[in-house]
């Protein structure tokens, strides 16, 4: 009965199923720049621009991953999967600068919505964040969302 047990808890999906670190990264801004309702082509361009740096992609990867995102964001019910997969992959200095990046996104408009704020606090969490990390991340996120998008 143990041995029963043991294996259906300790069974975890195959590899194959966890969705990448790439792609989960992409969902999450991506549902930064649509939590307000819409997704400006400025939030749009620097969630481009980000997973570009980031992963070092093409622009051409770079509009499939997110064609994939879209997608995938679509069809799944919660972030859990998502910021998971990241909090396995990533260090902390890494979340925090999606983080920053998300704080981007949300002042790339020059208006923070109480929506935008809302999920910042919820990504904080997920990416096991502190507060200090996440209004330090604001700071430096807002000071950049408003300059123009190097392309």
């Amino acid at each position: 009965m143990f041995k029963s047990i043991k294996s259906l808890l300790g069974s975890q999906c195959p590899a194959k199923d966890k969705p990448s670190t790439r792609l989960a990264v992409t969902i999450l801004l991506l549902e930064a720049s649509f939590v307000d309702g819409e997704c400006s082509p400025a939030e749009l361009t620097k969630v481009k621009v980000a997973i570009r740096r980031q992963f070092s992609l093409t622009d051409n990867e770079a509009e499939k991953l997110i064609g994939q995102a879209r997608q995938e964001r679509q069809e799944t019910v919660d972030l859990w999967q998502f910021s998971n997969q990241i909090n396995q992959d990533f260090s902390e200095a890494q979340k925090i600068q999606i983080m920053e990046t998300a704080w981007q996104i949300f002042y790339a408009d020059r208006i923070l919505d109480s929506d935008e704020d809302q999920y910042a606090h919820t990504m904080a969490k997920l990416l096991r964040l502190s507060h200090e990390q996440l209004i330090a991340a604001k700071l430096k996120g807002r000071a950049a969302g408003s300059r123009p998008i190097p392309q």
